[in-house]
Order: structure tokens, then sequence, then C-alpha cells
């Protein structure tokens, strides 16, 4: 019973740490493409990271839930009791980050005002530039060209836009806006689909709340049963890294087909075949089906211990 009480504390603890981190990545990458004036003060940078809590919440939920699941397998405890337990400390952060976060903007897209530092190089994609003053016609500058053969011009700015700028017979695209940045820093395609598909879970769990309090309740909580069912990938074989490995994969398939079932392209194939009815209002059904396959699943085939603890034979 001990144990059992000690999963909701555990799950909170390792969710701060989770969300605190994958916080502060999405701030620097979303100041990196919408860079903050640095006399702007504090307030726009926190109002940028609560706006990235906001887009970390679910998946830094699930990332929190894999690392439980993983730390539940070499502990004691009754089956059934963690699994309840598990559930409703998923489904009960879930429900206050929504209630909470919800009115908080998305992340802002990019902007196509660039960075204007005096007296620093701006890095570029293709090149360099640095600026005594500003980017402004006729001011001084030293532009460094990597495309083709690597040239160094030093001039006035002949030439200024937002997306590129000219010293001489040399020109640079702006982009990215950030000098401080490269794409080296730029967020990878298979880590934006995925925030993509959790901006999809997100947004509907806030409509949701703001509709129906009682809708909102019954989707996030049989959204937390069909995640949380996912444990048994946690214990699916003997080796815990190969189980670490089914858990990831079997969750990032559970949100991108619970994305693509809320999409409107979702909808409209469904409204082909069930006119008048929409696909979004049985989601928590649906939810709730998965989940329960898998605990039968998990009843019939499963054990709860894969691997033998000390005084215990396999």
């Amino acid at each position: 019973m001990k144990n059992t009480l000690l999963v909701p504390i555990k799950y909170l603890l390792v969710y701060i740490l989770v969300a605190a981190i994958m916080t502060l990545g999405v701030y620097v990458y979303s100041w990196c493409e919408n860079p903050l004036p640095l006399s702007g003060g504090m307030h726009d940078h926190v109002d940028l990271m609560f706006r990235g809590l906001y887009a970390v919440m679910v998946p830094a939920s699930l990332v929190a839930l894999v690392i439980l699941i993983l730390m539940l397998q070499h502990g004691k405890g009754i089956p059934w009791l963690l699994f309840l337990a598990l559930w409703f400390s998923f489904s009960g952060l879930l429900y206050v980050q929504v209630s909470i976060l919800r009115p908080y903007r998305p992340l802002p897209p990019r902007t196509a005002a660039p960075v204007e530092i005096p007296q620093r190089i701006h890095s570029y994609q293709k090149g360099a530039v640095y600026i005594e003053e500003s980017f402004t016609q006729g001011k001084p500058a030293v532009m460094m060209s990597v495309s083709g053969n690597p040239q160094l011009s030093a001039g006035r700015i002949g030439k200024v836009s937002e997306d590129s700028v000219r010293i001489g017979d040399m020109s640079l695209s702006r982009s990215p806006k950030n000098p401080f940045f490269n794409e080296a820093l730029q967020t990878p395609p298979i880590i934006s689909a995925i925030f993509r598909d959790f901006k999809v879970l997100s947004s509907f769990f806030a409509f949701t709340h703001s509709s129906s309090f009682t809708r909102a309740v019954l989707t996030i909580a049989s959204f937390g049963f069909l995640i949380s069912s996912c444990w048994i990938f946690g214990r699916f074989t003997s080796w815990p890294l190969l189980n670490t490995v089914y858990l990831l994969f079997v969750l990032r398939i559970v949100v991108l087909l619970s994305a693509l079932m809320l999409s409107p392209e979702a909808q409209e194939l469904f409204q082909a075949f069930v006119p008048e009815v929409r696909l979004a209002d049985y989601a928590h059904y649906i939810f709730a089906a998965g989940g329960l396959l898998l605990v039968l699943w998990d009843l019939i085939f499963i054990p709860f211990h894969r691997f033998p603890r000390k005084g215990r034979t396999a």
C-alpha cells in the first residue's frame, strides 16, 4: 500500500523535472525562431516560457509516465492498485494542466523581423555579418560569405531588407534570424511532427473543457486510461532497454492515431459513412475501448513481474 500511495508523489516529482527541462528547450528553440529584444525586460521572456510550458504539458506528462512505468517494474506493490494510481495520477495532472494553462496563447508563429545587435557578429546559414551600429544603408559592416569560394568584404551597407543584406557585390540571406543560433539548433522534423500531434490533443482537451465539464472529465480520464494501459509494454520482454523502446514506440503510435482521429480529414471521412455525426464526440468511447483491450491483454498474457527480486525465484 505504501508503494501505491507514493506513485502520485513520484509521478509529480518526475513530471516537474521533465517539464522544466522540456520548457527550457522549447524556450530556446522559440527564441531562436522568434528572437525577443534584449531590452524588452523579463515579462516577454516569462510569457514565452509559460507558452513553452503550455506546449510541453502533454509530452512531459507522457515522458514522466514512461519513466515511472519503468521504475515500477522493479518495485513491490499490488498490480491493480499500482495501475489505478498511475491512471489517476496521469489523468488528474493532465486535467489540472488543461484547466489552468488553457488561457495561455500558443507559441507565437515565426516572424520576419530580424535581430540587429550593434558590435556583434550575426551568424546566418551561408555566412555572417558584423555591424558596428545597425543594418542601415550606408552604415559600416563586414561580411563573410561561405557559399562557393569563401570571401570577406568590408565596406558600407549598400542594400538591406528583412530577407537580405548587400555590401558591394556580395549579398547574404538573413536566415535564420537569430544571430546566436544556427541550423544545428533547429527542431528536427520528427520532433516537430510529435509536437504538432501533441498540439492537436492539447487543443482538443482545452476545447472540450471550455464546452462541458463532464465531457472534459470523461475525455481526459478515458485518454489517461488508454495511455496508462500501455504500461504492459514496459514489461513486454525481460530486457529493460527493449521494453523502453517498445513503450516509447507504442505511445508515439497512440498519440499519432489520436491526433489523426481528431483531425478535420478524419472527420470528413467519417461523415461520408455516418452523416451528421462528429467523430470527436465519441473520442472518449474510442479511448476507453482501446484501453480496455490493452488491460484484457495484460491480464491474460503479460506477467507483472518479469524480473525476480532477491529472495525470489524466477
